[in-house]
């Protein structure tokens, strides 16, 4: 049909399959292909899609300049449009860049720039995995009682939308750091 949008929609489902299975150089290709046709149609949400998407394959590959590069340019866009959801999703993943590096102060910026317009959106998973991430920094600073703090809302918040997996995660770290009434109640 020669439906362009549809064509880059198609390309970026493939790459996030191929990503799944761990086949990272077809799902680089895919998002690649998928950029380049959201680019020629002036597309900037779906450019911004792909960017983040091909900066999840660079983390993924420990490729952190190039992964933080294709973050940044999408949390541009997703500003440019005004898109609060993809610029959280984006200040998160360029939080777990500086953490990675070991940049804590950074990524704390990043992570608590995300917290905040995911508390504004009222978006509960969004704020827990940030919330789970700063306990994550908090950690590797040294602050077992903070990171306790906001591990233990981050599973309040998993336990009150029901996302299991997430939930014995966060009960995982909890219960590694020998946090204090962190038991989840939670059966496997």
């Amino acid at each position: 049909l020669g439906r362009k949008e549809g064509m880059a929609n198609q390309l970026g489902n493939l790459g996030l399959i191929a990503q799944t299975r761990g086949e990272l150089d077809r799902a680089e290709d895919y998002y690649q292909q998928a950029l380049a046709i959201n680019t020629e149609l002036g597309s900037k949400e779906g450019m911004a899609n792909q960017l983040g998407n091909l900066g999840t394959i660079a983390k993924t590959r420990g490729e952190l300049d190039r992964a933080e590069d294709y973050h940044q340019q999408s949390l541009a866009i997703h500003t440019e449009l005004g898109r609060k959801e993809g610029m959280a999703n984006q200040l998160g993943n360029l939080g777990l860049i500086a953490q990675t590096r070991g940049e804590l102060d950074r990524a704390e910026d990043y992570l608590q720039q995300a917290l905040a317009i995911n508390t504004e959106l009222g978006r509960k998973e969004g704020m827990a995995n940030q919330l789970g991430n700063l306990g994550s920094v908090a950690a590797q600073r040294g602050d077992p009682a903070e990171a306790c703090r906001l591990w233990r809302e981050a599973l309040a918040l998993f336990q009150a939308i029901g996302m299991r997996p997430q939930i014995k995660m966060v009960q995982g770290w909890l219960d590694e750091a020998g946090c204090d009434g962190a038991a989840s109640g939670i059966a496997d």
